[in-house]
């Protein structure tokens, strides 16, 4: 299966040749497998879009996807200390 990444033409990051998507970081990737149970049965599967926007992900413009709370939990220091040294806050 290609994934949607390969099909426009990038090099995949974190990609799931089970559902198709790519992921930003290894821990997304690692978010998106969950485990279910049918009759007593364990299986794993992958969450699917609505699942992952429930979540808080998104695809970004090269169609991974991106944990936008752990993304945006990263940034907020970053943006705080880049104002306190005098530079233009950036537009999330």
């Amino acid at each position: 299966m290609k994934l949607r990444v390969e099909l426009a033409g990038l090099t995949p990051l974190n990609g799931c040749r089970c559902c198709g998507e790519d992921f930003t970081s290894l821990r997304s990737f690692d978010r998106h497998h969950v485990v279910g149970v049918v009759d007593d049965e364990e299986f794993h599967r992958c969450l699917d879009h609505d699942e992952m926007q429930a979540l808080g992900w998104r695809l970004n413009p090269q169609g991974r996807w991106v944990d936008g709370v752990a993304a945006d939990k990263a940034r907020d220091p970053f943006s705080r200390a880049t104002e306190r040294l005098g530079a233009p806050a950036r537009d999330k």
